[in-house]
Order: C-alpha cells, then sequence, then structure tokens
C-alpha cells in the first residue's frame, strides 16, 4: 500500500521556484534583447531616412551651379581649387585632375559654399554696360573717345524695367561675359594649365547702389591682368572684347548656399565627436526668414567629390556615426 501524500516536499518547492526564476529570467532576457534588437534596428531606420533626407536635399541644391566653376576660390582636401573647370584642356594632359573636399569636425574645412544660377531665359539678362554710364560730348579728335562717367548699374532702370525680381534691396546679382581668357605672360605665352574664365563680379544691391559682395570666397581677380576688381565700374571698363564686336554683360540673380558643421556633443562619452550638419540659404529672398535649418546629426563627415577637373559634376556622400 502507498501512503497517501497531501501536498510538496520542501525540495520539491525550491527547484520548482528556482525552476521558475530561472525561466522568468530567461524570458526577461530574451525580451531585452528582442527589444534591444528592435530599437537598434528603429535607430538604424532613423539614421537612414535623417542621411536620404539630407542627401536628397543636396541631390536638389547641387544644380544650375555653373556660376560657381572658377568663380568661387574654394579649396579641396589637398589645397586645389574644388571649382576649377577645363573645357578645353584633355583630362590627359592635367596630373591630378580629381578633387575631393570633407567636411569633419576636427578635420581643416567645416563648411561648403557654392553658387546657383539660372542660365535659360528669363534667369539671366543680357546687360549693355554703356548704360551704366553718362557719355559725355564727343571729343573733335575721332582717336580719343568720349568721357565716361559712371552713375549705376540700374541706371534709368536699365536692370529694373527688364527684370523686376532682380533689383530687389539685399539680393546679390552676378556679372560675368561668355569670354573666357587666361593670363597672358609677360613673352606674350599662355599657361593652358589654368582655367579660363571670365571677369566675374558679385555684388548686392543696396537701394541703388552695387556693392561688392564680402565674406564669401568669390575671385574678384581679374583673368588676365590679375588685378582686384573692387567695384562693378572697375569691372564694366575691364570686360574683354567679343571678336571686335560690341560687347555685353550678363546678369543673373545668385543664390549662395553654404552647408556646415556644428559640434555635436555624444551623451555616452561627453566628448565632441559628432557633428550636425547645417544648410544656409544666403540669399534665396532676402524678403524672408534665412536662418540656417538642421539638416543631419550625428554625422561623422560630408564629403564632396568629383572624378575630373573636365567635368561639372559633383557626387557626396553623408557618413553618420554608428
Amino acid at each position: 500500500m502507498k501512503a497517501a501524500r497531501n501536498g510538496f516536499t520542501l525540495l520539491e518547492v525550491t527547484v520548482a521556484g528556482a525552476l521558475l526564476v530561472l525561466t522568468l529570467f530567461l524570458g526577461m532576457s530574451v525580451f531585452r534583447q528582442v527589444k534591444t534588437q528592435e530599437q537598434e534596428g528603429n535607430d538604424r531606420i532613423d539614421a537612414k531616412i535623417d542621411t536620404w533626407t539630407a542627401e536628397n536635399l543636396m541631390n536638389l541644391d547641387l544644380r544650375n551651379l555653373d556660376p560657381s566653376f572658377n568663380n568661387l576660390d574654394l579649396k579641396d582636401d589637398q589645397g586645389k581649387g574644388f571649382f576649377d573647370y577645363y573645357d578645353d584642356v584633355p583630362a590627359s594632359h592635367i596630373s591630378d585632375p580629381k578633387r575631393t573636399l570633407t567636411l569633419k569636425i576636427g578635420g581643416t574645412r567645416k563648411e561648403f559654399f557654392f553658387i546657383q544660377g539660372g542660365t535659360s531665359e528669363g534667369q539671366i539678362l543680357i546687360y549693355d554696360p554703356v548704360k551704366a554710364y553718362q557719355v559725355g560730348n564727343p571729343p573733335t579728335d575721332f582717336n580719343l573717345s568720349a568721357p565716361l562717367s559712371f552713375e549705376s548699374l540700374n541706371r534709368d532702370s536699365a536692370v529694373s524695367s527688364k527684370q523686376p525680381d532682380f533689383w530687389v534691396d539685399g539680393a546679390y546679382l552676378m556679372l560675368d561675359t561668355p569670354v573666357k581668357i587666361r593670363p597672358i605672360g609677360v613673352d606674350m605665352s599662355v599657361d593652358l594649365l589654368i582655367p579660363a574664365r571670365s571677369p566675374a563680379f558679385l555684388g548686392q544691391v543696396q537701394g541703388q547702389d552695387f556693392k561688392r559682395a564680402s565674406g564669401l570666397p568669390f575671385n574678384f581677380t581679374h583673368p588676365t591682368r590679375q588685378t582686384p576688381i573692387t567695384n562693378v565700374d572697375d569691372f564694366l571698363r575691364g570686360i574683354p572684347s567679343m571678336a571686335g564686336g560690341q560687347n555685353f554683360v550678363r546678369v543673373r540673380r545668385a543664390n549662395i548656399i553654404r552647408y556646415y558643421l556644428e559640434p555635436q556633443t555624444d551623451r555616452a562619452t561627453g566628448q565632441a565627436l559628432l557633428a550636425r550638419l547645417y544648410r544656409q540659404v544666403l540669399t534665396a529672398n532676402p524678403r524672408t526668414d534665412q536662418q540656417p535649418f538642421l539638416v543631419a546629426d550625428g554625422v561623422d563627415s560630408v564629403q564632396f567629390e568629383r572624378d575630373s577637373v573636365t567635368n561639372k559634376v559633383i557626387k557626396y556622400l553623408i557618413t553618420k556615426v554608428e
């Protein structure tokens, strides 16, 4: 006969309790692991979306950059002109045609400028430089020209009557010509390894005045004379001739866009190893708020790259910190 049992022994209760605790511990561990993996997955997705949004914005910005090439004096990682452009020299004649510019906290460069400008009808004004001057009486000697007295780029509303959106107080305008020239040596030689460019002038509308832009890496040096272009009068008097024909100037609205990094403190380490990437439009519309806005955070570096100075394609890559 077996004796009747009315309960569990202490050993059985202890073993059952230990198994229950172990099961709960394993369950909590698995739950924490799943939640951690889920959070890491969400973080990676958020980072991908953040990077995709920033790169998509850059893709829209890096269009119509023709005014930037050979006019912005921005150095790449090797100290060479990032916006150097050759349209009349084979790539095989250039020893180092690649350009790479990296933005990184702790690096040598933390900001990147470029100029957008329209080239289609309605976005560009063909301007007669004589319109900016008061022409004096012609001299009796036919070998001498009539005196010119500079008044304003918008004299007699020469700009505002044709393009009202151009002559807005605070707006930036860029002036150049279709003629591209190079420096001429004392022996009348021309160095083809120096990019050919037009004299150019970047200025800001201030009432009826048109002042030279300041604080921007714009090349105000005359390509042949190698002297600074100090004002719009100096620019207009120094534009090159066009095969003996009448000179004219292209005037276009210039949108200056700046991408830059600011340090971001890592909450885990307390060190500023990360960066926030900001975008600022310096002159999209002077009547609107132009405060910089955050494009991406947790950034390790931003890289802009051109495979060759013989084409204008710019590639870009935003690298986030894991």
